[in-house]
């Protein structure tokens, strides 16, 4: 009887030592829900907002981690620090939702606008998404796995990363446009177990369709993220993505040269899930 009181009275406390993630307002969820499913967790996040990023889950650069007014001012952080951490680190995502980076380095904010490749505005504010990689190393990483495809003369699958979950994981593209594209396409991303059966499949338009295919840049390197939701119970093991582009309108694929599904699809194996 004691001891039963004992563990009611503590219980009720033990939360409290338990550190909550700070939440951001209802009108930033739809950034973070995006942030979550159309980057991944080893993507970088520009961001005058502490809380957006550990709600995210999406973690700026180091010497970005405190962006503040008083930086700017004292001239410890300026506009080629902003760019060149930017450029380095590959920073798919630029949100400055507390106007620290638009008022104190104008700049940088407006060479923001015309680098990245789409401006999404989120409850009047300026979300900028899909920076292109850089031609030149150390800026682009390496994928972890290595393909080289090629749709057509159209556009060219360099790589991909895969970043395993509990409950999901996240698969990175990187793409390299050799032709303009004259219609949008979906990119579908089937995973598939040793026996050719599609147990999850994650068909996307590149940010929810704010960045079609007709808008990737030509000849630059454009990383393709999207979060794979995993069905309850898929045993842990090895497993293969096959990827490729359709019209959404008929369906049809675009051709792979030399495809060896037959299929028109990219076949990217090496892809674990852990349980």
């Amino acid at each position: 009887m004691f001891i039963a009181l004992i563990v009611e009275l503590v219980n009720p406390y033990k939360n409290l030592s338990k550190p909550k993630k700070p939440m951001v307002g209802e009108d930033m969820q739809p950034l973070v829900e995006a942030l979550q499913k159309f980057t991944s967790p080893a993507d970088c996040l520009i961001t005058d907002n502490p809380c957006l990023a550990l709600v995210s889950d999406r973690m700026p650069p180091p010497w970005l981690s405190g962006v503040s007014y008083a930086r700017f001012q004292s001239g410890s952080l300026d506009t080629q620090d902003m760019i060149d951490l930017t450029e380095t680190h590959n920073c798919q995502v630029m949100a400055p939702t507390l106007d620290r980076i638009k008022n104190a380095n104008r700049p940088y904010y407006d060479w923001a606008k015309q680098n990245y490749l789409w401006v999404w505005l989120v409850d009047e504010r300026e979300i900028m998404i899909g920076k292109p990689l850089l031609n030149a190393e150390p800026a682009i990483p390496e994928p972890a796995i290595p393909v080289q495809a090629n749709f057509s003369g159209q556009v060219e699958l360099l790589g991909a990363d895969w970043y395993p979950g509990d409950d999901a994981g996240h698969l990175s593209l990187y793409w390299r446009t050799l032709q303009p594209f004259e219609q949008n396409y979906k990119i579908f991303a089937q995973l598939r177990n040793s026996e050719g059966q599609v147990v999850a499949a994650a068909d996307h338009e590149a940010y929810d369709g704010l960045i079609p295919t007709k808008r990737w840049p030509l000849n630059k390197i454009f990383k393709d993220t999207i979060r794979v939701d995993l069905p309850p119970g898929l045993p842990a093991g090895n497993y293969a993505f096959y990827v490729g582009f359709y019209d959404p309108a008929t369906i049809e694929r675009l051709p792979v040269n030399r495809d060896t599904s037959g299929e028109n699809a990219v076949i990217i194996n090496q892809v674990e899930i852990r349980k």
